[in-house]
């Protein structure tokens, strides 16, 4: 994970074409810019950060599911829930499945397990 560049994936671990599913992994850098104003002495993961990192997720799997003919763009967060802070140093584990494409727009719903945990939930 590279905060200040937006690459939020480290890893494909597993893509399921049949089940419209992704899980990544990606591990949160010791240090990076981004923490000395989140927060200083406290550094934090900013939510919009993990928003991205789902919806990077989202995308690699539509990427895969119409085989790279396309380009996803991220438009909409309809809900979004952060459950627990994101520290340096933690690996996160992050999913995605395919609810609807279609239309002119595809939906995902993802999630952030961190150790184990929810951290964020995305539809």
């Amino acid at each position: 994970m590279r905060l200040e560049y937006f690459q939020m994936i480290d890893r494909i671990v597993d893509v399921s074409l049949g089940d419209g599913s992704i899980r990544v992994e990606s591990t949160v850098p010791g240090a990076s810019p981004v923490f000395e104003g989140h927060f200083p002495g406290y550094p934090l993961v900013p939510g919009v950060l993990l928003i991205e990192t789902m919806a990077q997720t989202s995308g690699w799997l539509l990427i895969a599911i119409h085989k790279f003919t396309r380009m996803p763009f991220f438009a909409a967060v309809k809900d979004a829930r952060l459950r627990t802070f994101v520290t340096p140093g933690q690996v996160l584990s992050v999913s995605a499945k395919l609810l609807h494409d279609g239309s002119g727009f595809a939906v995902t719903k993802a999630a952030i397990k961190c150790e184990g945990s929810r951290s964020a939930t995305r539809n």
